[in-house]
């Protein structure tokens, strides 16, 4: 082997390990840099019911919001309405409404987010009020359990596409036993954040679904 090959080995051995030493810090922080972005829109309701609660949409974004973050496995990036107003405002950028979807989707898109997280309540049933009213004793006042349950869906939208990455349904229930047969606000917020955890953590919730797809690839 003459001079010139000796040579040659050597840088070939030197790129290697620069590449190396580049590389491995990296490699090594992978699981933090592989976290999606997301961002949480407020939840919408699609129910028959005029409730300030599912009008507002921000209890159930905050209660999802939570659930994602006790997950770890997601980076989630601050994006409420005056938010995204601001942002807009202070870059010209031109949005129709803070809850257009399309412009909610472009802005989450410019300040790098992967995936937009769009819920909406979807159903509430109450089993209580009139029926137990009925039943109700007087004399001894009896309570009688009133059932309630609300139904939510999740959705990941992938900003760059627009397509429907992951998406889950949450059930959740809340019992309350009360004289008057009413449906009170504790036990409308205690079935919402059974429904959030449950169509992120449950059986069939989105974390559920990420494993599965995990173990598919």
């Amino acid at each position: 082997m003459n001079t010139k090959e000796v040579v040659g080995l050597r840088k070939i051995f030197l790129l290697l390990v620069i590449s190396f030493l580049i590389t491995f810090p990296a490699m090594c922080n992978a699981g933090l840099q592989d976290f999606p972005k997301i961002a949480v829109l407020e939840f919408g309701n699609k129910t028959s019911i005029n409730d300030e609660t599912l009008n507002d949409g921000k209890y159930v974004r905050e209660l999802a919001i939570n659930e994602l973050l006790n997950a770890g496995r997601f980076n989630v990036m601050e994006f409420d309405a005056e938010y995204r107003k601001a942002y807009a405002q202070i870059h010209n950028i031109d949005v129709r409404d803070t809850k257009d979807f399309q412009s909610n989707l472009k802005l989450a898109k410019l300040l790098g987010i992967e995936y937009l997280v769009v819920g909406h309540v979807t159903g509430f049933i109450s089993v209580g009020s009139d029926a137990y009213m009925s039943l109700y004793d007087s004399q001894h006042h009896k309570r009688r359990p009133n059932n309630f349950k609300a139904t939510l869906t999740i959705r990941f939208y992938e900003t760059e596409s627009g397509r429907i990455a992951l998406a889950a349904q949450g059930i959740g229930k809340a019992e309350e036993k009360r004289i008057d047969g009413k449906i009170s606000a504790v036990q409308v917020h205690e079935a919402l954040t059974n429904a959030v955890h449950d169509a992120i953590n449950g059986k069939f919730g989105l974390l559920a679904k990420m494993e599965k797809g995990k173990k598919n690839n």
